[in-house]
């Protein structure tokens, strides 16, 4: 059996395995959400030309505010991305320095021992 044939075996198996009422609430569900944007959208076009000039600004005021804290969220989740990454590549060029020095100092034993172990 090559491995194209395994991959299709496996996904058949995944898609017969998924129940029919999840898929059914899903795609209800994904159909409302739909039916809520347009509902939105629709709703926000017919009461735009009945609000006035100082709402407006509040509102735009309050769109600033949201980005700025949601731009504050995105530069901490970078930074502590920054620190993992770096951390994670300390510890790999750590461990990759052990491994090196493992095989340099097994060169030390003798011959009975080092060709065994290396």
């Amino acid at each position: 059996m090559d491995s194209l044939t395994m991959v299709k075996k496996e996904v058949g198996i995944l898609l017969y395995s998924i129940d029919l009422w999840l898929i059914f609430v899903c795609t209800v569900a994904f159909f409302l959400f739909l039916l809520a944007f347009e509902g939105g959208f629709r709703f926000g076009r017919a009461i735009r030309t009945k609000v006035d000039e100082t709402a407006k600004t509040w509102i735009s005021t309050i769109d600033a505010a949201i980005l700025g804290i949601l731009a504050l969220l995105l530069g901490f989740t970078f930074s502590m991305l920054l620190s993992r990454f770096d951390l994670r590549k300390q510890l790999v060029i750590e461990e990759a320095d052990a491994i090196g020095t493992a095989y340099l100092r097994a060169q030390l034993l003798p011959e009975p021992y080092m060709t065994g172990n290396i």
